[in-house]
Order: structure tokens, then sequence, then C-alpha cells
């Protein structure tokens, strides 16, 4: 990783910004954080301000509105795989160029989608009005003669209200106790609630106040009635149809433009670069006229970096440099293609620190081996990779969950290479014979593998550890601690297999100095920081505790046999289902396969999730902890980002 030091006039930085975002080749630093002290002070501001940034975000909030619009009407629910892996769109480069770059082939969809979604607001407020005009006129059908002649006389009250069901009878008798004069009629009576119209002499309104209160009286709040009350529901129902049919329109003209979906998506991302371009030159420092810009570039990608500034004008200065002393680069692991999706297990686990070894090479081969047997099935690990590389074109996915589906594909092949030496062919359908030996019938050769794999692991980190040490500067410590328990470690495995081959007695010797040499050397240089002797011979002595963590991490290995086992199994009796429902007539073979497809597919499902949590568990507990320093910050250069679409070469055509 190299320091890199951009030097322009001010008139050239958005040119600048937006070539370094297509190259994605820099990360850049804040000014303030990544100009020693000692060096000329720039002022950390942006020439632009916030005007810019301001228009850009309403811009995108526009855009994004309209595909609110559309997603909520025309978008198909998200499937199981959508659900999981996403979909992206794939575009032309051209494509999105044309549809990004310019307002000129969005502004009418945008434009439209806004008036069209304001539209739909108002018809839905009219709806909702509407609707409760027409609740609250419900319980009035029954009332046949028009609103607008309910009026108080000049001797008689005359209301509309409400009062509880089971009060009705005690109000008639206290308005018969009152007067004869006073009385009502039950329009419609719902549940506890009675609808009535209310008449008495308005003399006598002081003395009803009482027999109404307990009555729970309320009088009615009607809407504007035209003629009697069922006329005016059946206009407002008239009205709702009428508002639905204007909503379908207006629902099939926001139809029309979803075939501008994808440019408004390119349009989307276009906008959220430029306001990611703005906000970076937030952490440039600016002089009068000339802009200066501090990050990191890969060194593979330096040359690269000078060829396009110098491209943009050749006054641009660009230096590059060496990281100053205890100075900490953001980390950027880089692999073969082929050991490259196990990436995503190390940045699961953290970052290597830039002075630590990338661990993804060392972990590759035993992950692989590791997720085989686990799973442990041949017809698993075909459909594995099939459906894993089907996914890669279905979802176009990118990044992390790119590398995730080309790991499993990788890892189908494992466990294919497992099923045929354990004879496992989704369980025994087949029954096919194992090349090696089957499992369920002999289970301990598998077990000592398992162990053996284990401790040939934990004897790998241990090695790197040492190189890192070494390559550090540090040939000392990598002898006295990591040598020394690699000696150790070897001779005690050989004593335990050399009990095993009596005919090779020679074996059990070599086994025995090994690890009394190696025991003697943690012994005299495991305490060597200790000034007193009696303390540094007690602390190496203490040191050779570290052999039963040893041991219980290779033990550990031994879930891989497990794993193993209780997919078989699992397939195996659902295989034996499967036979004992042919016996069925005429049916049973059809309920067979259908069992046999979703017996075997959650069968493959359960068991892809424990071999690949298992198989990580073992890389990071049994394995990282021996070497791997985490913690350093990922590289993140400034760069397209894009949330829907998959930008490919205008050779690669568009396709939804």
């Amino acid at each position: 990783m190299r320091r890199v030091t951009i030097v322009g006039h001010q008139s050239m930085l958005d040119q600048v910004m937006t070539v370094l975002q297509r190259l994605e080749i820099l990360q850049i630093d804040d000014i303030d954080e990544s100009l020693p002290s000692e060096d000329l002070s720039f002022s950390s501001r942006s020439v632009t301000g916030s005007d810019a940034l301001l228009q850009l975000e309403e811009q995108a909030a526009r855009v994004r509105s309209a595909l609110d619009v559309l997603d909520k009407h025309f978008r198909k629910p998200a499937g199981l795989i959508e659900t999981f892996a996403g979909t992206r769109f794939a575009v032309s480069e051209s494509d999105y160029r044309r549809w990004s770059e310019t307002e000129e082939h969005t502004l009418p969809a945008v434009s439209q989608a806004q008036q069209l979604r304001d539209r739909l607001l108002e018809l839905q407020a009219q709806q909702r009005s509407v609707s409760e005009d027409i609740e609250l006129l419900r319980p009035w059908r029954g009332l046949d003669v028009p609103a607008d002649e309910i009026q108080d006389t000049r001797l008689f009250r005359i209301q509309l209200g409400e009062v509880t069901g089971r009060a009705l009878d005690q109000l008639s008798e206290d308005l018969s106790a009152v007067s004869g004069a006073a009385g009502f009629a039950v329009i419609s009576q719902a549940s506890d609630v009675c609808s009535i119209l209310l008449y008495y002499p308005k003399k006598l309104e002081e003395q009803l106040l009482i027999p109404l209160r307990r009555a729970e009286w309320r009088p009615a709040a009607l809407p504007p009635v035209i003629g009697t009350v069922a006329q005016t529901i059946d206009m407002l129902e008239e009205r709702l149809k009428a508002i639905a049919a204007e909503q379908d329109e207006v629902i099939q003209a926001i139809g029309t433009l979803v075939d501008e979906r994808l440019a408004l998506y390119a349009r989307e991302d276009e906008l959220r670069n430029r306001i990611e371009r703005e906000q970076v030159k937030e952490l440039l420092g600016f002089t009068q006229r000339l802009f200066v810009i501090r990050g990191w570039a890969r060194r593979k990608d330096v040359e690269t970096l000078n060829s396009a500034m110098a491209e943009v004008s050749p006054a641009i200065v660009v230096e590059d440099e060496s990281p100053r002393p205890g100075e900490l680069h953001p980390v950027d692991i880089e692999n073969p293609p082929v050991i490259e999706p196990f990436e995503v297990v190390t940045r699961v686990a953290g970052l290597p620190m830039p002075h630590s070894l990338d661990p993804t090479p060392y972990l590759a081969p035993f992950f692989l081996i590791f997720f085989g047997m686990a799973l442990g099935d041949a017809g698993y690990g075909i459909v594995l990779s099939i459906i894993s590389l089907w996914l890669v074109k279905r979802v176009n996915a990118v990044g992390l969950g790119l590398k995730l589906l080309h790991m499993l594909a990788i890892c189908g092949i494992g466990a294919v290479a497992a099923g045929v030496l354990t004879g496992s062919w989704f369980g025994d359908l087949f029954g096919l014979p194992p090349l090696w030996l089957n499992p369920m019938e002999n289970p301990l050769p598998m077990l000592i593998l398992s162990v053996a794999l284990g401790m040939i692991q934990i004897l790998t980190g241990l090695a790197i550890k040492g190189y890192d040490k070494i390559r550090n500067g540090q040939l000392v410590d990598a002898i006295c601690d990591e040598l020394m328990w690699i000696i150790f470690l070897i001779g005690l495995v050989m004593m335990l297999v050399a009990g095993s081959m009596s005919q090779w007695p020679q074996v059990a010797v070599v086994a025995r100095y090994l690890a009394i040499g190696g025991g003697a050397g943690l012994i005299m240089t495991q305490g060597r920081h200790q000034k007193n002797p009696i303390k540094r011979l007690f602390s190496g002595v203490l040191s050779l505790y570290g052999l039963s963590g040893y041991m219980s991490d290779a033990l550990s290995y031994s879930r891989l046999l497990a794993l193993g086992m209780s997919g078989g199994v699992i397939g195996m009796v659902i295989n034996d289902m499967g036979r004992r429902l042919l016996a069925i007539p005429l049916v049973g073979w059809i309920i067979a396969i259908a069992l046999l497809v979703v017996g075997h597919l959650l069968n493959l499902l359960i068991n892809l999730i424990s071999a690949y949590v298992h198989s990580s568990r073992l890389q990071y507990v049994e394995f990282f902890t021996k070497f791997l320093e985490a913690g350093g910050k990922a590289f993140r250069p400034l760069a397209e980002r894009h949330r829907y679409l998959v930008v490919k070469p205008d050779t690669a055509s568009s396709e939804k």
C-alpha cells in the first residue's frame, strides 16, 4: 500500500473526482488526520459549499420517490431467493451512462410519477372521507324523511341521537312519566347502541336532562345529507365507485412508467455517487487556488493513477511514498481466482493488521476439505455446486455475495470427493460402494483422519506464526515459541502413532527424541523474559500446560465425523421411508418421489448450514488464534456504488 498525494488547480477538481470514482483505486483520507503536523497546513473546506450537495440530495429524493411509487404498485413480491440473495439488474455501461448522467431521460418519468402519486394520495384521502361519511350515515338509513326536514317546531324539540340499548326501556318509561307528549322512534339498533329520533316539548327540557344522561344520550353529528339518508348513502357509494375507477386509471398510468425503472435506478445511483463525491470533498485540503488529496492506493495501481491524472491535465502532481514508521495503512487482501472466494471466511473474522499475513491462502484448502467431510455426500455436493452457479447468474451477485456463491460451488466439489470416498450418494439411495470406507460401518478411521487433519492445521498455524515473526525480524522468538512447540507436538504425535506400529521401532526412537527435545526447549525458553532464574524455570515448566489446549483443539475436529455421519443417517432414513411408500398401489411412486425430493433438499439445507458454520468455527477458534492478528481497516476506495444494478461491459446485453 502506498501513501498518495494529488495536487492540482481547483478548476479541475470535479473532473479529478469523477475519474477517481470510476477508477476505484484511491481511498481518500481526511487531510487534517493524514497530513503530519510539521507539514504545511491546508484549509479543510469544500469549494462547492453545501448548495450543490443539497441540490443533489433533493434530486435523489425525487427519483427515489418515483421508484417508490413504481415499486409499491408494480414490483413482484420477493421470493425465497430474492429475500436471501437479493436481485440486481444487469445493464450495459453505455446504457447506464446514457440514463444516469443527465436528467433528460428520467425527468419526464420523475415528474409524471410525482403527479400521479399526488393524485393517488388525493383520491385516497377522498376515499377515506367518503367511507367515513357512509359509516356515520349507515345507522340512519331507515330514516325515511329528508334529514333537512327534521327541525324543531315552535313547541317541540326534535333531535337525532344515540343511546345505549340496555337503557332503551327505562328511557321510554322516564319519558312517559314526564309527559305523554315526549317519546322516541328507533331508527336502528346495533350491538349496544340504538339510533333514535327523540321528540319532547321544549318546556320539559330541564326535566329530561337526568333521564337522557342515564341513557347516555349523544346527539348525532351527521355529514351533509341530500334528500333522505338512504339516497345520500347511495350517492356516496357511487362516488366511492368513481374514486376506485379513477384510482385504477392512475395505477394504470403508473404502470406505463415501469419500462423506465432501470433508467431511474441508474439515475439514482449516479446521484448517490455524486453526493458521495461532494461529501468526500470535505476531506480535502485547499489553498487559494489549489486542492490537495491525500489517500492510499495499492502499489500495483499507482501507475494507473499517474496515467489517469496525466490525461486529466499534465499540471496535476501525483506523489506516492511508503507508509511512515508506525503508520497503519488500510488493508486489502488479494488472492488468485481459485482462492479469492474463501476471502468471505477471512472478512467475517476481520481483516489482518497491516503487518500480519493474509490467512486466506492457508485456510482455503482446509476449509474445502472440512466442508466436504461435514457435508459428506456426493449427490448433495453436485446439487450445491449447480444451484450456487445458477444463483450467480440468477441474482447477478456482486461483492461478498458473489464470492460466497463461488465458494459454495467449490466446496460442493469437496463434498463430491468425500461422498465418492465414503459411498454416499443421497445417502444410500443408489447403493454405490465406497472407494475408501463406509463410516457407518467403521467410523474409527474417519475419526482418526479428522483429528489428524486438525493437528496438521494447528501445526500449520504455528508455522505461519513463526514465519510471520521471522519476516518481522523476530527470529529468536520464532525459534523459542513456535518451532519448539512444533517439534514437541510432532514428537508426541509420532510417539502415539509408533505405539501402533511395532514393526517400525526406529520411529518411536525419533519420536521420543523430538518430544524430549521440544519439551526441554520449551522449559528453557518460555521463561526467558523472567530475570529470576527460578521464575524462569518455573515459567518454562508451566508452559507445558499449553499442551492441553492443543490437544483440546485437535479433538475439536472430531465434529467433522459427527456432522458427516448425521447427514448420512438422515439421508438413509429418508430413503427407507421412500422405499416403504413404493408399496402403496398406483400413487406410491409419486408420493415416494415427492418425499425423496423434499426430504433430501431439506437435509441438504440443514447440513449445508452446519457444514459452513462448523468449518468456519474451526478456522476462527482453532486456526486463526494461532497466528492471526485481526483488526485491520478495510481498504475502501472512492468508487461507483450500485444498489440495484450490475453495470457490465457493452459486449454484455442488458437484461432484466
